[in-house]
């Protein structure tokens, strides 16, 4: 059976003198080109076929719409250009076999160099970092996106100086993707020679406008101890609670810098005669000691030859000396131990001393740690069949979050 698919559509089926239209409800049996043009002239075919104009009419876009559509395109094509050439860079290829990304560079008026050039994985100077801005907006924006899907997010800040003492700080974001925790580069803020907590505040709250992320929902803040940060009433965390309204704000300090503040300060002590503050005898002189080694085996090889060649001897493990910048603070561990187990007692009391003042307990840490420490509660897994384990601690974090977006106070308190 043919069928009219016009007329199917818009529901024609009767004709204008009343009959029934058999294109539009049994179908025409009979196979013939002169009964589809016959139908082609009928009336109600007709207005099926204006009726299918005028709506199509309608629909087609306009030249603003075409244009934006073409446009996005070409947008689309860019972006997967930039993705295969992060691709390649990560592979450690040449990005002059991208012939395309070249094409494209060429039309853009930058003055390219030969591909065959030893070692130059980009054509030009301009060119690269010209390309690069736009990888980086890229990879930016998506960052973005992903930053306002999370539920909550934390900021991890630490401010330099350059050789031309240009201020700047580099900002991380910590958010969570499909309910997994990801950390990932932010932005570096220029300071303009301005280091001061306010502008700070000022710089990061402009980007985060510009970005249009809510610093609502953000719930920690990690930084180094300096007083720009962590000061309890000018610091940039303070600042941040007062000017966002986030009290539930917490901050952490950096690890590996509060360990050193606490060996810094356990090496000084008051001198009695004259009540200043001087560095303690045995500290100075290991330090001497330290010194001396190090300048004698560190800048001779021949001197480093012969010490492996003891150690080889004697068995014992091959002892290396890297510059402090190539040395990771978590590796530092088994320098220290030796050291501490020399030392006469009294500092290390000054060194338990100064661990307390710079790893103050955490109420908010202490209460996350006795409830979903899975280590803490395997030790403590006789304690937690009562009724009332973790209850206080509970009671604390609601009160604490409550203000928080997206927390509902009244469901915890059901945990």
């Amino acid at each position: 059976m043919m069928r009219c698919s016009l007329c199917e559509k818009y529901d024609k089926r009767r004709n204008i003198n009343g009959k029934e239209n058999i294109w539009c409800t049994t179908g025409n049996g009979t196979f013939l080109l002169d009964k589809i043009k016959q139908h082609k002239d009928n009336d109600v075919h007709q207005q099926a076929e204006e009726i299918e104009l005028k709506i199509s009419s309608r629909t087609q876009p306009s030249r603003t719409e075409t244009q934006a559509k073409q446009i996005s395109k070409q947008e689309l094509a860019v972006q997967n250009l930039m993705l295969a050439s992060i691709y390649f860079c990560r592979q450690y290829q040449s990005l002059n076999c991208l012939e395309e990304l070249c094409i494209l560079l060429e039309k853009l008026g930058v003055q390219l160099l030969p591909s065959i050039i030893s070692g130059v994985n980009y054509r030009n100077n301009d060119a690269a970092l010209s390309f690069l801005r736009h990888v980086t907006f890229y990879l930016h924006k998506e960052l973005v996106k992903k930053v306002k899907a999370s539920t909550v997010k934390a900021w991890m800040m630490d401010e330099s100086t350059s050789r031309t003492v240009e201020k700047s700080c580099i900002v991380y974001v910590r958010y969570l993707e499909n309910n997994q925790p990801k950390t990932s580069f932010y932005s570096l803020l220029n300071m303009e020679r301005d280091g001061t907590a306010e502008n700070i505040v000022k710089t990061i709250s402009s980007l985060w406008l510009t970005d249009d992320l809510d610093p609502a929902n953000t719930c920690w803040f990690a930084s180094d101890n300096a007083s720009t940060f962590t000061g309890i009433n000018e610091g940039v965390v303070a600042e941040l609670r007062r000017r966002f309204r986030i009290d539930w704000l917490e901050s952490n300090t950096c690890t590996a810098h509060s360990f050193s503040l606490v060996g810094n300060g356990a090496s000084w002590t008051i001198d009695p005669n004259t009540g200043k503050s001087v560095i303690v005898e045995i500290v100075s002189n290991l330090e001497t000691t330290i010194g001396k080694m190090y300048n004698y085996f560190g800048r001779s090889p021949n001197r480093q030859q012969k010490l492996k060649d003891w150690q080889n001897f004697l068995d014992m493990p091959e002892l290396k000396f890297k510059r402090i910048y190539d040395i990771r603070w978590s590796s530092i561990q088994g320098c220290i131990k030796p050291i501490i187990q020399n030392v006469q007692p009294i500092h290390i009391q000054r060194l338990l001393e100064e661990l307390d003042k710079r790893f103050a307990p955490s109420p908010i840490l202490e209460c996350m740690t006795l409830l979903f420490d899975p280590r803490y509660l395997i030790e403590h897994k006789k304690d937690i069949d009562c009724p009332a384990y973790g209850r206080q601690e509970l009671n604390f974090i609601r009160n604490k979050y409550k203000d928080l977006l997206g927390f509902d106070f009244y469901a915890i308190q059901n945990e």
